[in-house]
């Protein structure tokens, strides 16, 4: 997701930067008009991240809302039927040897209880 643009935005930031860092460590003088620069340089790439930001949750926020109108507008529950309850009572799950949920030991687990 990174355009042309932003590379170029993070050129200029690294500019300031360097402008800010010849200020501090060799002691070269800032005129207003430098500073003003550098000012308005920073609020600009700060607005264009924040647009930029705010398009991309718009845009995620609406591949959402697309993903639920395509299944009908129902959102699937996030948790079994008992809630959050049965599945702190089921404890950790047992992981098998491949790796993946060993169902059989899970079974002779709730057989015991």
């Amino acid at each position: 997701r990174t355009s042309v643009v932003t590379l170029s935005i993070c050129g200029i930031f690294k500019e300031v930067v360097t402008i800010a860092t010849a200020n501090l460590v060799f002691h070269d003088t800032l005129t207003p008009i430098n500073v003003s620069g550098l000012i308005v340089t920073l609020g600009s790439i700060s607005a264009y991240n924040y647009l930029k930001i705010r398009k991309m949750r718009r845009q995620a926020q609406e591949e959402v809302e697309q993903k639920l109108g395509e299944r009908g507008g129902e959102q699937q529950p996030m948790l079994p039927e008992g809630g959050e309850s049965d599945i702190r009572a089921q404890g950790p799950p047992r992981i098998g040897v491949n790796g993946h949920v060993d169902q059989a030991v899970v079974k002779k687990t709730d057989e015991r209880t």
